[in-house]
């Protein structure tokens, strides 16, 4: 039988996607062209296109109620 290392399997320094300060994660539905946009705009990573494409939102735009 082979000995495994003493860290298989637990947690690693810096393993994972990084967090975001103060972010929460959500779930969204987006159009495949949404999709297309977020990973442009994102190189590769929606939700980095995402947040990028909100950032070009003005401060005072008015919330709409859905």
């Amino acid at each position: 039988m082979v000995k495994k290392n003493e860290n298989w399997g637990g947690k690693r320094l810096n393993a994972g996607i990084p967090r975001v300060e103060g972010g929460r994660r959500v779930l969204v539905t987006l159009t495949p062209e949404n999709i297309e946009m977020a990973t442009l705009l994102g190189n590769g990573n929606v939700a980095a296109g995402i947040r990028k494409a909100l950032e070009l939102v003005p401060n005072g735009a008015k919330r709409s109620k859905s």
